[in-house]
């Protein structure tokens, strides 16, 4: 074992490492004795290093991940780390130390008046930072990296989500998703989630659990290893559930092979193709039948609102057409439900389906309105919100399930403060980072709205 020394508010600890258990890296002052003692509280282990130091005590900190097994990582960004990005002397240890941290569950805070390139931060602690090219570039290669950058506007701020993330890690957290209350097809994805967990568990050998936990507003579903992971191969499983799902309605065949290459006994194989056939082929039925009831209630809906507008026949059928048009479906290539899938349709202004559409802005607006609180549920979203989920959408790539969630979470007062400030920051540096790619959108404005929305 290794004797450590720690030093953090002048009080001097002494504790003993142990190879054989995980531990956690803390580089530089992140989140006060709140976050120490949450870990020691878990009965885990954990380093302090600083990183604005020399390059051979980046090394060092380098050591440990050879070392040992890292459950976590946090760390701050100051300026004066920022500033030895750029030294040459630290190139090759900063390759190799942040490619290491990107490998493992991480969370990294910078002040976001440096992301905002604003000179004057008017705090004692930093010193001017680097130019806003060269941050921006930082910021661009730890991004590139697969490293995700947290902002902070308070120190209050940081000790509550390192916290909340230490306390997330020692639970394996994995996956996390938001669902509304009333969303299109909210019963389905609570049925297909509980059947990957199962999915999970008996075909890949993966031991999970799958906790859910009601707001006001919503269901908020977590996915929990036994063992630390850092979710990047949930997508592929969830991708290999589905095309396993999908082949127990086409070619059960093909579905018992795979189930026996991943080393199932016959016995087991056949109950599971029984078990998830039934399944499919009900999800399969009631994914469609949702969608016709929600088509009916929307037509119902638009009826009573525009029976005094609308007079026209031949209006009502282009009324008709719009919203089989803006109502999603499960194609025969996507029979289930997407864990990436954001159901937010919108309604073109000129045309549909070949159809020019001549209504009134206002009309437009009540039909927009009705099929979107029945697709997405009875959570009120603002405009701000509608905008950043559709920026999540051109934007968001693999993150846009957790960034839509995160949307959805911050409009849900009932959900506890810390992680909804959690959301929060997901959300400004997802803006932020768009700012960064030079696009032409009010990023500024809808950043500001997510900041004033906490009143933090």
């Amino acid at each position: 074992m290794e004797v450590e020394n720690f030093d953090f508010f002048s009080d001097t600890k002494s504790f003993e490492l142990d190879k054989n258990k995980p531990l956690t890296l803390i580089l530089g002052r992140v989140g006060g004795e709140g976050v120490f003692n949450t870990i020691t509280a878990a009965n885990r282990q954990y380093k302090q290093k600083h990183l604005a130091s020399s390059a051979e005590n980046w090394e060092t900190i380098l050591h440990y991940f050879n070392s040992f097994q890292i459950s976590s990582v946090l760390i701050k960004l100051t300026p004066d780390v920022l500033w030895l990005f750029l030294d040459e002397n630290y190139k090759s240890v900063k390759e190799k130390l942040f490619k290491s941290i990107s490998q493992v569950p991480h969370m990294v805070f910078i002040y976001d008046q440096i992301m905002k390139d604003q000179r004057e931060l008017g705090i004692n602690e930093y010193r001017a930072h680097p130019s806003p090219d060269n941050i921006v570039k930082i910021l661009n290669w730890l991004t590139e990296l697969g490293i995700d950058i947290t902002p902070y506007n308070r120190g209050a701020e940081v000790s509550v989500l390192a916290e909340a993330f230490i306390a997330n890690t020692e639970k394996n957290l994995i996956f996390r998703l938001y669902i509304p209350n009333g969303r299109m097809w909210s019963s389905e994805t609570d049925r297909v989630l509980q059947l990957f967990r199962d999915y999970l568990g008996r075909v890949i050998k993966v031991p999970t659990r799958l906790d859910q936990r009601r707001t006001d507003q919503g269901v908020i579903y977590e996915f929990h290893g036994e063992t630390p992971d850092n979710g990047g191969s949930l997508k592929s499983d969830f991708d290999s559930f589905s095309k396993l799902m999908n082949l127990c309605l086409t070619d059960t065949s093909a579905a018992e092979t795979i189930l026996e290459a991943n080393g199932i006994d016959h016995r087991t194989t056949i109950e599971i193709l029984t078990k998830y056939s039934k399944e499919a082929a009900r999800l399969q039925t009631d994914l469609k039948h949702e969608r016709e009831r929600k088509t009916l209630v929307v037509r119902q809906r638009l009826e009573s609102e525009l029976l005094e507008i609308i007079k026209n026949p031949a209006d009502w059928k282009i009324v008709d057409s719009i919203i089989d048009t803006s109502i999603p479906f499960i194609s025969k290539n996507q029979q289930f439900i997407s864990l990436s899938s954001t159901l937010q349709p919108s309604i073109q202004t000129e045309s549909s389906k070949d159809i020019t559409i001549n209504f009134k802005p206002q009309i437009i607006q009540t039909i927009n309105s009705i099929v979107s609180q029945e697709i997405n549920g009875d959570q009120h979203l603002t405009p701000e919100d509608k905008k950043i989920i559709e920026l999540i959408k051109l934007f968001g790539a693999e993150r846009a399930s957790d960034l839509t969630s995160s949307v959805h979470e911050l409009a849900d007062a009932s959900v506890p403060q810390a992680e909804r400030l959690g959301a929060k920051q997901k959300i400004v540096g997802f803006l932020l980072e768009i700012g960064r790619r030079g696009t032409d959108i009010a990023v500024g404005v809808l950043q500001t709205y997510i900041e004033k929305k906490m009143g933090l």
